[in-house]
């Protein structure tokens, strides 16, 4: 008498198979112990789940984009960081959608800058900062090539 060979279908008990089992797999698969029945959630726990799907993809979002803007930092206006410890506070955020690039900056007195920044920010911001600003905006080494085209792209986040 030869060897037996069982199946692959009997080690495949995945629960996100979606094709149906003939009985005498299911059979068998319950014989052996390796059967489960799929545990589908219901009410709140299955909106639990549906919520928790939708945070990670957030997450991976947020991520995405986070390296997105720091990659335009380096590229476009490397100094920016020089000034702000962090890009995402107040008046770093309100900096990069209102002039986010060294060309834009250039043309700004550092009292334009501080009007502009007191309007959004009431703490933490100061003519130093802006002063320090327009220097580094003045002796930017970053990409000043399609601009244009960057700042259409910056929209969208």
């Amino acid at each position: 008498m030869g060897h037996v060979k069982k199946s692959k279908e009997l080690d495949d008990n995945s629960l996100t198979k979606n094709d149906t089992k003939d009985p005498r797999v299911i059979a068998q698969l319950v014989k052996d112990g390796r059967y489960s029945i799929p545990n589908l959630l219901d009410g709140i726990y299955a909106e639990l789940r549906e919520s928790i799907k939708l945070r990670d993809q957030l997450i991976k979002q947020q991520g995405v984009t986070e390296g997105r803007i720091q990659n335009n930092i380096q590229r476009y206006f490397p100094e920016f960081n020089d000034v702000f410890k962090d890009w995402d506070g107040k008046a770093a955020l309100y900096t990069l959608r209102a002039f986010p690039f060294p060309p834009d900056i250039r043309d700004k007195t550092p009292e334009d800058i501080l009007v502009a920044w007191k309007t959004v920010v009431k703490r933490g911001v100061g003519i130093k900062r802006s002063i320090s600003l327009v220097e580094k905006a003045k002796k930017s080494i970053g990409i000043e090539i399609g601009l244009r085209f960057v700042k259409r792209n910056c929209t969208a986040y």
